[in-house]
């Protein structure tokens, strides 16, 4: 197989990958709909999620992004774009409630679960993503199995799917992704960088039209909210001046442990499935703790809504102390 055709393979598969892991945190962790969807709209937010997946793995390696600072203005367009193009109709249902916790809530948080196991799963040589890996597994199973069983009691519009149900949907999405993997490990290229994920001119623009016929898809379906999508983009620029700016040709990149990609060992592969399902259970067959309004699902309804609350402010506070930091070491700016 010649080296160009290995690249390009190894390439795809990485990008399918991550769109297999976005499926799985944003239909199969949170909004569990794909039983119930239409074909057109099976293929719409197909579609999408892998238009995302290839921008966001474009951008982290167009803007060399270094650290988890730089990942959470990455998630941030992520999460701001699937509200925005994929789940509108849930997204903007009550704006701009909605918008804080189920896009810069929900969308965002999934979205660093799926990056974090794109991570973990190529970079499965490194001890620390692995047992990181674990740990996400373990919360993430815990947190769906009580929303899972709790939900449709507090929720009675909310729509029910069995356990059954929802570990046939995870399998239905992980096992493909864990193919993606084998494939992007197997006929990956020795020379295989970051940088090797951006894309071709033509290539980005590709990417744009498919994600503005997804607006315009949506926009005739009348599921946009008009100041909906008007913050999403405006966030969205924001998010990429971000990323922009911190950018740096003479930093490490957060992805050169992970390219080419090394899977964990299959026995590895194992545990960790266990691991997800045995915390699944345990949180789908743990009473309700406390009292009627203050409880394990209260805990998780508020989670959302911090993380909705916080991302942003969080990453501009933090940002701004390491520029504060920077300047004061250079000495370019003197406050004592």
């Amino acid at each position: 197989m010649a080296e160009a055709t290995r690249r390009h393979l190894a390439l795809w598969a990485l990008r399918l990958l991550l769109a297999a892991l976005f499926v799985f945190g944003g239909e199969v962790l949170v909004w569990t709909e794909m039983q119930t969807l239409t074909l057109p709209e099976v293929l719409l937010r197909g579609a999408g999620y892998i238009a995302l997946a290839v921008l966001v793995l474009d951008l982290a390696a167009r803007y060399r992004i270094r650290d988890l600072y730089d990942s959470m203005a990455l998630l941030c367009v992520y999460g701001l774009a699937a509200g925005l193009l994929l789940t509108p109709e849930l997204a903007f249902a009550d704006f701009p409630r909605t918008f804080v916790t189920r896009v810069l809530g929900s969308h965002n948080l999934t979205g660093a679960i799926a990056f974090g196991l794109f991570l973990a799963l190529t970079a499965g040589h490194v001890r620390q993503y692995r047992w990181r890996c674990a740990g996400v597994l373990a919360w993430t199973g815990f947190y769906r199995g009580v929303w899972l069983r709790w939900n449709p009691v507090f929720n009675p519009e909310a729509q029910v799917i069995s356990l059954p149900a929802l570990l046939a949907l995870a399998g239905g999405v992980l096992l493909p992704a864990l193919l993606l993997l084998a494939l992007a490990y197997y006929s990956r290229a020795t020379t295989l960088k970051p940088l090797d994920l951006r894309l071709p001119f033509i290539g980005v623009m590709v990417v744009l039209l498919v994600l503005l016929l997804l607006f315009l898809a949506r926009a005739v379906q009348g599921v946009i909210d008009g100041g909906g999508w008007l913050l999403s983009l405006l966030l969205i620029g924001v998010c990429l001046a971000v990323l922009w700016f911190r950018r740096s040709d003479h930093s490490g990149e957060l992805l050169d442990a992970h390219l080419p990609p090394t899977p964990p060992a299959l026995p590895w592969l194992l545990v960790l499935a266990l691991i997800f399902i045995l915390s699944l259970f345990f949180g789908y067959a743990l009473p309700l703790a406390g009292t009627p309004d203050y409880n394990q699902f209260w805990l998780m309804e508020l989670g959302y809504s911090a993380v909705g609350f916080l991302w942003l402010p969080l990453l501009a506070g933090v940002i701004a102390v390491r520029g504060v930091d920077r300047q004061m070491r250079t000495r370019t700016l003197d406050i004592l």
